[in-house]
């Protein structure tokens, strides 16, 4: 089965074109190529596939073989994979959360944005907070919960609590208004960036942390996202990168 291999800023993903191959158990075949010693290694598989409504839909799934219904850093390598194969960027992919708009920024290095919509808060389930930080429940394509003026320790520990539900982002103002980022996701753990959390972390820190920009950078560990409201639309911006493509053998695992 062949596939290729990307990543938006760290958060990498192997890709398999389903208009040409077949994946039968995405859930088995998501965990083993994740696995980072006995696999190829990497936060969860994509597929891309047609879609009635667009010209590519994606599934993804992540490390541990659930489905997620939205990824960000994945959606806009999907933008890049299609503007390679068919050499036409897509206005719009869909996704388990709906069609997302895109925008074209750069060719090269790529370069694209997307449209998460509107942020959807809510209440924060129950043991959330609690243990001096502040916290915020909130949708931006996935569910989040967006903590604030704890350690590292109390988001990972919130993240295991409610990790089958919800990912758990780790934000901190920086006094250059940059908003320094740390994702634990579903199904994963920690990883190196997540698009709907910079989303999430940007949504959050508008509301209950006093930041009133309408910009702003977010920086993880894998590199910035640039994140922005339009028409109270929450758009995120940033890199997506060809790796390498491969093939691996389904007969070995399923």
């Amino acid at each position: 089965m062949k596939f290729t291999k990307m990543h938006g800023i760290g958060n990498d993903y192997i890709y398999v074109n389903c208009f040409e191959e077949k994946v039968d158990n995405p859930e088995k075949v998501s965990i083993y190529v994740s696995d980072r010693r006995k696999g190829i290694g990497s936060d969860g598989l994509v597929l891309i596939m047609p879609s009635d409504k667009a010209d590519f839909r994606m599934r993804i799934f992540n490390a541990d073989g659930s489905e997620a219904d939205m990824c960000g850093n994945g959606l806009r390598c999907c933008a890049l994979h299609a503007l390679r194969t068919t050499g036409k960027f897509p206005d719009a992919l869909v996704t388990a959360a709906g069609s997302i708009e895109t925008r074209l920024i750069c060719r090269s290095p790529f370069v694209c944005a997307l449209n998460l919509g509107r942020p959807i808060f809510s209440d924060l389930p129950d043991g959330a907070g609690g243990e001096g930080c502040r916290a915020v429940a909130l949708n931006t394509g996935a569910p989040h919960i967006v903590v604030a003026d704890c350690g590292l320790a109390c988001a990972e520990s919130m993240w295991r609590r409610n990790k089958d539900s919800f990912n758990v982002d780790w934000v901190q103002i920086n006094k250059d208004g940059v908003l320094k980022i740390v994702t634990f996701e579903r199904g994963v753990g920690r990883t190196a960036a997540c698009g709907t959390g910079a989303a999430a972390a940007f949504a959050a820190s508008r509301r209950v942390l006093g930041f009133s920009d309408l910009t702003a950078k977010v920086s993880a560990e894998g590199g910035d996202t640039e994140v922005y409201e339009e028409n109270g639309n929450i758009w995120i911006a940033g890199e997506a990168r060809f790796v390498y493509d491969g093939n691996f053998c389904a007969d070995d695992f399923c």
